[in-house]
């Protein structure tokens, strides 16, 4: 069997040591979840992955003051379990004290999450948050700090995903109300939500305190109606828009505040402005038009002082003044404004009370008025005796206003019973006029409704 021959060479190169190949550097930590994470590794990715898988749809939470305990309860054990850290819990507040946004939420704004996201979201020399939130890009496999800020643009994406996993679609519509506050987008166009920015807006959705302020400003939004500021458009658009921005400005939001608005400006008199802001409402209603609260409220105050300018605000539609005449006649009956008076009096009548000079008999006519009335017999008199009381028909005609009378009641029963749905939209035209022209209450509105449907019926005098 043939041998090699040894060499010079051979022999200088058992002189040498032996290569050794790069060791990974060795890095001490308790926990994976605690050092860098990099989904571009296998590893990275089974970390990434485990941190933010879903949960199931029936599991998932929702962000409420009730619900509050639950909800902060599962985002420390999210947080504690997968390592969200220093971007949590080290949150500088207005004071350059350190903060967690789990456990004092109430002393960190949403502006101070966000000039944390500034170190990691942009170059060093940006010190406010850009208007179009695109971030810087970064060269990690070259550069160390942007390889700093690559593994915390991980961890701000874990967070996110978490939320975004383990919580209902109610909650997560509240989030995207603000998105405004947590999206960012890189070079390229592809979006990026800051976790630890999202986690301080849900943290404040179930804070009471905020809360209930919240709650107070979209309840006087959605009560907001025209008579309350004296059928001034302008007036009532101010106060809704300041109410609104008191929200905003608790970080909260107002998902119905378009509907609001409508509602609002719907509640006017005027048949013209109504007619045009319902077409608007009805477009809207449909998906036809968007509009936003700058634009509503903008459009809805230049055309009430155009109207106003031109005289034309304060016009009302004839049908509208029928039914205002019948409501004046209801408060008279009600007191609720001025007191019809006859001339034996000042006394506030009661309903259906009998004129006291109908029952003492003075002649076989009086005039009460204007108007003749004859003594009548056959009529019962309050006082029983004597027996009879003065009415628009003479004597000798008793019986022909009696079958009159019967005609009428029995037109009135018939017509009652055949219409109930004319009866019904015109007690409803009258009540919506009580409550918007005059600002009675509901309860108000519809007791005098009823009222005036018993003062219909035929009574026996």
């Amino acid at each position: 069997m043939p041998t090699k021959t040894r060499t010079s060479a051979d022999e200088e190169s058992t002189d040498r040591e032996p290569e050794v190949s790069a060791k990974e550097p060795e890095v001490f930590i308790l926990d994976p979840y605690y050092g860098d994470i990099n989904p571009g590794t296998s590893a990275g990715r089974t970390l990434f992955n485990n941190a933010t898988k879903d949960l199931e749809t029936n599991k998932r939470l929702n962000a409420t003051i009730e619900n509050a305990k639950k909800v902060l309860a599962h985002l420390e054990d999210l947080a504690t379990k997968f390592g969200w850290g220093e971007l949590v819990n080290l949150v500088e507040d207005n004071d350059g004290k350190k903060r967690s946004i789990l456990r004092e939420s109430k002393l960190l704004t949403v502006e101070n999450v966000q000039n944390q996201a500034l170190v990691y979201l942009c170059d060093d020399n940006v010190t406010n948050v850009p208007d179009d939130k695109i971030m810087s890009d970064l060269d990690p496999e070259n550069d160390e700090d942007d390889r700093t800020k690559f593994y915390a643009r991980v961890r701000s994406k874990m967070i996110s995903k978490a939320i975004e996993g383990h919580f209902g679609s109610n909650t997560l519509t509240t989030l995207r109300n603000q998105k405004e506050k947590f999206r960012w987008t890189d070079s390229r166009g592809q979006i990026f939500n800051d976790g630890p920015t999202m986690l301080k807006i849900l943290v404040d959705i179930c804070n009471p305190t905020v809360r209930v302020g919240v709650e107070t400003y979209k309840k006087k939004i959605e009560n907001t109606r025209l008579n309350q500021y004296s059928h001034n458009v302008s007036s009532c658009m101010e106060s809704i828009v300041t109410n609104y921005n008191m929200i905003l400005e608790q970080e909260g939001s107002h998902d119905n505040i378009i509907r609001d608005i409508f509602n609002a400006l719907l509640s006017t008199t005027n048949t013209q402005f109504y007619n045009y802001f319902s077409m608007k409402k009805m477009a809207w209603s449909n998906n036809n038009a968007t509009f936003t609260v700058d634009e509503l409220t903008t459009e809805a105050t230049s055309i009430y002082t155009n109207m106003v300018t031109n005289g034309d605000w304060n016009k009302v539609d004839p049908k509208d003044a029928q039914i205002m005449a019948l409501t004046t006649k209801v408060q008279k009956l009600e007191g609720k404004g001025p007191q019809a008076q006859g001339d034996y009096g000042k006394k506030k009548k009661k309903h259906n009370e009998l004129d006291p000079r109908r029952t003492k008999y003075k002649g076989a006519s009086i005039n009460i008025n204007g108007e003749t009335l004859w003594w009548c017999e056959h009529h019962k008199n309050p006082s029983k005796f004597p027996n009879g009381l003065y009415m628009p028909h003479k004597p000798e005609d008793h019986n022909k206003w009696a079958d009159a009378k019967k005609e009428r009641e029995a037109k009135y029963r018939k017509g009652k019973k055949d219409h109930p749905k004319q009866e019904l939209k015109l007690q409803d035209s009258l009540k919506a006029v009580l409550m918007t022209n005059y600002a009675f209450s509901e309860d108000m509105a519809d007791s005098i409704c009823q009222d005036t449907q018993k003062n219909m019926e035929g009574k026996d005098f």
